[in-house]
């Protein structure tokens, strides 16, 4: 394994299978690289040549895309869109997946000469079975209170896992900004990927703060979302990274969809309520 895998320091207390299948590791890499990566992290005008920054938004840089001078941030962006890295998170969760029964997924997965690449363009052109992407990403300062950047959801089915790496400015002080798990409180229900925050409960927090990771398995469970950010002039840091292919879905949110006449039900009582 990479001497500076994001893996490197995951033991099994680390895997949490009771809600939905995911990772949290602290402090994920050793003080002396992250702090090299930290350091070295894009400057704003790396992200976009937008005039105008639109605050509370989110801007990427994918790994493949990553243009500066740091040689920590090459060999630490190639290594995590490897054979190598995605095979050590299957593993992490190789019990996790033989009990999710998706025929899809595990034909996929044992498939001979399983093709894994970093360019998009080539899941689309059938080139590779599996498109494997870290980015560099930033949420946008904040000058006052914001509702939140992302609601209780799902990933896109297409993806297996998903992972976030986060890499807070050590000198933000802002309150927010992280990410919350979700479990139903009953019946399951969807509205598109997203899941309406009445039918869900948050069941654990992991906080945006520096060297934290998280690695999330992409189940009809999985539900997560970020809390919002208070005032800042810091942009949000993390890293997202997934592995996603064409040939699945994790899951299928379209037989439990919030039906109109409980939208509009809905939308009738915030109504009433906001007369009394």
């Amino acid at each position: 394994m990479y001497k500076n895998s994001l893996l490197k320091k995951f033991k099994k207390s680390d895997l949490n299978i009771e809600d939905f299948p995911y990772i949290h590791i602290e402090n994920a890499l050793d003080e002396e690289f992250y702090n090299k990566l930290s350091v070295d992290f894009p400057k704003y005008e790396s992200f976009t040549d937008d005039k105008y920054i639109r605050e509370n938004s989110r801007y990427d840089i994918s790994g493949i895309n990553y243009m500066g001078n740091s040689p920590a941030w090459k060999e630490f962006l190639e290594y995590h869109t490897s054979d190598d890295f995605f095979k050590n998170i299957i593993s992490i969760f190789n019990n996790e997946i033989l009990n999710l029964k998706n025929k899809d997924l595990l034909n996929l997965l044992s498939k001979k000469n399983l093709k894994i690449g970093s360019v998009r363009k080539d899941l689309k052109e059938k080139k590779i079975d599996i498109w494997q992407d870290i980015g560099i990403n930033i949420n946008t300062k904040v000058s006052e209170n914001k509702p939140s950047v992302r609601t209780p959801h799902l990933d896109n089915p297409t993806k297996i896992y998903g992972g976030l790496f986060y890499m807070r400015n050590p000198r933000d002080e802002c309150k927010g900004g992280n990410l919350e798990l979700y479990k139903f409180k009953d019946k399951k229900k969807y509205s598109g990927n997203a899941v309406p925050s009445r039918f869900v409960k948050k069941f654990s927090e992991v906080s945006y703060k520096e060297n934290n990771l998280v690695i999330f398995l992409n189940t009809d469970h999985s539900i997560h979302g970020v809390t919002p950010r208070s005032e800042t002039e810091f942009s949000r840091r993390f890293l997202y990274f997934h592995a996603t292919s064409n040939n699945i879905k994790m899951h299928d949110t379209s037989i439990n969809q919030v039906s109109k006449i409980e939208k509009f039900l809905v939308k009738v009582n915030g109504k009433l309520k906001s007369y009394l």
